[in-house]
């Protein structure tokens, strides 16, 4: 829905509480992640119906 309309969502995590293994599975599924001392960019992982 969000991809259909043109929109963006943010969320946001506190970067010393979030665990190393979610910080890797949301770069898979959003293809970045930004925290406020850098961008990390990566191969966003295709999922069904998208």
């Amino acid at each position: 829905m969000i991809n259909e309309r043109g929109l963006i969502s943010v969320y946001a995590y506190d970067d010393c509480r979030v665990p190393a293994e979610l910080k890797i599975d949301l770069i898979k599924h959003h293809g970045f992640l930004i925290t406020d001392k850098k961008i990390t960019i990566g191969k966003r992982i295709e999922q069904w119906g998208e």
